[in-house]
């Protein structure tokens, strides 16, 4: 079997097909995104990635991936025949073109037996009939050999003429299959929310309760974004790793991106829990919205790897208490978290901080340390 991790470093796409229109675009994205979602909830090791040799491609690993398969995923608002994807576009300025299963097919040439399926997915459907007798819309998914023998000697011609392989869909070690999408393409992005909701509602026997802290619609939003960028990256990577890193969303990627975001609303937890202290001591409301915005603050630089003094805090306060441990025994949470943000704040350890800055902190420590 040919190595995967050699030929996607390479053997690179060829870009030069144009532009995809905005909405185009859009729309692949959510499909790959959908597909992701499905292939974690099976319990599926996982790479999608976007926009490279196809809309969408999965590869089986991120590691050592041995299967690819491979989806042009399209909009368009009749449905589709075997004639108009086997259609080739009239050559424009001297350059031959090819058709969409053309196209589609060419993958078999670069990935071999390495290519298990190659699929034409869209919002509507290839109108065929099958060798079953039933009409192709009864069905959500088909593949070519369950076309009916002229549709299918019309497609077996077409791929011959085009891409000089002789397609045999029952000796083939890959299957040609056209899926009909559910996602309508004019509220795509509302329907990839909903599910992104459904989604993360499924992980908490994986994750317990605290899965219901994340914002669903906030994580769809960044994944979208993260996602879109990476199909406009049209850039050649010469590793399997850096094709990942900037064009591909894996398993372990939403995986950790579900841990980090539970992590951060535990921190906005107690942080809700420093301002219940300050108000217990009786400080002023004007006073705590301060600290607390202080803290917020810190908290958000410290997933910035820009502020990495951010990580010396705890050690430093831990320090602090020690050194001060005489002076603080008799002291009330607030006061004691007002003295040791003073000696935090005269530390040449660190940047600059304000006294609510600082305060915010040490109660933050403080409290989670208790929990």
């Amino acid at each position: 079997m040919s190595n995967v991790r050699d030929i996607l470093a390479t053997h690179y796409p060829d870009n030069s097909g144009g532009a995809t229109a905005t909405a185009g675009i859009a729309y692949q994205v959510h499909w790959g995104l959908d597909h992701a979602l499905d292939m974690h909830r099976a319990g599926q090791n996982f790479v999608v990635i976007f926009d490279y040799h196809e809309d969408v491609v999965v590869l089986n690993d991120p590691v050592d991936p041995t299967n690819i398969c491979a989806y042009q995923v399209k909009t368009a608002s009749n449905n589709w025949s075997i004639n108009k994807l086997i259609k080739v576009p009239k050559a424009k300025d001297g350059k031959s073109k090819k058709s969409i299963i053309g196209k589609m097919m060419t993958l078999h040439s670069i990935f071999s037996d390495s290519i298990s399926r190659i699929g034409f997915a869209s919002n509507m459907y290839v109108d065929c009939v099958l060798t079953c007798g039933n009409k192709s819309d009864k069905f959500r998914e088909f593949s070519a050999i369950q076309l009916r023998e002229d549709e299918l000697s019309k497609l077996v011609e077409s791929v011959l003429k085009e891409c000089g392989y002789a397609f045999d869909p029952k000796k083939s070690t890959f299957q040609l299959c056209f899926l009909r999408s559910d996602i309508p393409p004019d509220s795509s992005e509302d329907v990839l929310t909903g599910r992104f909701c459904k989604f993360i509602e499924s992980m908490k026997a994986a994750y317990g309760k605290d899965i219901e802290t994340i914002n669903a619609i906030s994580f769809f939003s960044s994944m979208q974004e993260m996602a879109i960028a990476k199909n406009k990256d049209k850039n050649h990577y010469d590793s399997l790793e850096k094709l990942i890193k900037y064009k591909g969303i894996s398993r372990t990627d939403i995986d950790r991106w579900l841990s980090e975001n539970i992590v951060r609303r535990s921190d906005a937890d107690v942080a809700s829990s420093v301002s219940t202290a300050l108000m217990h001591n009786n400080t002023p409301w004007v006073k705590v919205l301060s600290i607390i915005s202080g803290l917020q603050g810190l908290l958000a630089n410290k997933i910035n790897k820009d502020h990495s003094y951010i990580q010396k805090l705890p050690i430093i306060i831990s320090r602090l208490q020690s050194e001060n441990k005489d002076a603080l025994q008799n002291l009330n949470v607030v006061d004691y978290a007002r003295y040791i943000a003073n000696k935090l704040i005269q530390s040449a350890d660190i940047p600059p901080l304000t006294e609510d800055e600082a305060i915010g902190y040490v109660l933050y420590i403080m409290i989670k340390d208790t929990k």
